[in-house]
């Protein structure tokens, strides 16, 4: 019987390379956390060339359920190796990987997944788990890239949005970093550009006014971050407020900062805000060399 509950970090396992590399990152967070590892792999049968009136062979269909089983018996024996005392425990079901991992994200600690599984254009940045299961899970998830991540303990960066959405990923992200003993950097953008004609950027009123905007801008920052240090204290937090786009300014900020790991809603402000998954997001997900965690909110 598989032995999945909040205590645990689903992996999703696709036999990819870069579930393996997914699944060397969650082994290493399950044993900082104290938590197991529960590995999820789908048989998934539409989407691959067949018609749905068109049914796969019993016969074929147990030699993908062995071979999908055995991947598991591997996956398993890896978390051993890297990380012994870490429990382990696996699932095969016969659904649709985004179905599935959505429903283990209600049940799990994090759910942790590669951005780019077997399947899909080779061409493509992340593939359609990575980008669609964030839009609709019920809890954390992280995204793994194909890179093996930085060493963890260095700093966590968190994308701070200003709007109330912020407490859920900010308890997130201090959490992780109280976890790993890093650093935190709070990253708050604001971008003026498409107001203001950069010929008029050293008039004197244009520049009055980007410094105001900047002011209230970083104390929007420090009201959102306000309340966190006491609950927190072992976690040190640099706020980080930049005039640039979001997705640009969280993903500099992990790049200087050697980060292992970076927190972000799963949905932003402005017209948009109300998308299954925002584009800031999405856009950090794509072009992200470290391990992102994108917080339902």
């Amino acid at each position: 019987m598989p032995v999945q509950t909040s205590a645990s970090i689903t992996v999703g396992m696709d036999g990819s390379a870069g579930a393996l590399t997914a699944l060397r990152w969650a082994s290493g967070e399950a044993q900082q956390r104290g938590l197991a590892i529960h590995l999820l792999a789908c048989v998934f049968l539409p989407g691959v060339g067949y018609s749905p009136h068109v049914a796969l062979s019993p016969p074929a269909l147990a030699v993908i359920t062995e071979a999908m089983e055995a991947g598991l018996d591997r996956a398993g024996e890896l978390v051993v190796e890297v990380c012994p005392g870490v429990a382990v425990s696996s699932e095969l079901v016969c659904a649709h990987p985004v179905d599935a991992l959505r429903d283990a994200t209600s049940r799990s600690a994090l759910t942790v997944i590669g951005r780019r599984g077997a399947g899909g254009f080779r061409r493509l940045l992340a593939g359609s788990v990575a980008l669609g299961l964030p839009a609709h899970a019920r809890g954390p998830v992280v995204v793994v890239p194909g890179t093996p991540p930085p060493p963890s303990g260095t700093a966590v960066v968190v994308g701070v949005s200003g709007e109330a959405t912020d407490k859920a990923v900010l308890a997130a992200a201090y959490q992780a970093a109280s976890f790993a003993g890093a650093r935190l950097y709070a990253v708050h953008s604001w971008d003026d550009s498409p107001l203001f004609d950069p010929r008029l950027a050293k008039n004197p009123l244009i520049q009055q006014e980007i410094n105001r905007v900047q002011d209230e801008e970083r104390r929007c920052l420090l009201e959102q971050l306000n309340g966190w240090a006491e609950q927190y204290p072992d976690v040190a937090v640099h706020p980080l407020s930049r005039r640039n786009s979001a997705a640009a300014s969280v993903l500099d900020v992990a790049d200087q900062e050697n980060a292992a790991l970076i927190v972000v809603g799963s949905r932003g402000r402005g017209p948009i805000a109300s998308a299954l998954l925002g584009s800031v997001s999405r856009a950090i997900i794509q072009h992200s060399t470290h391990p992102v965690m994108i917080v339902p909110v």
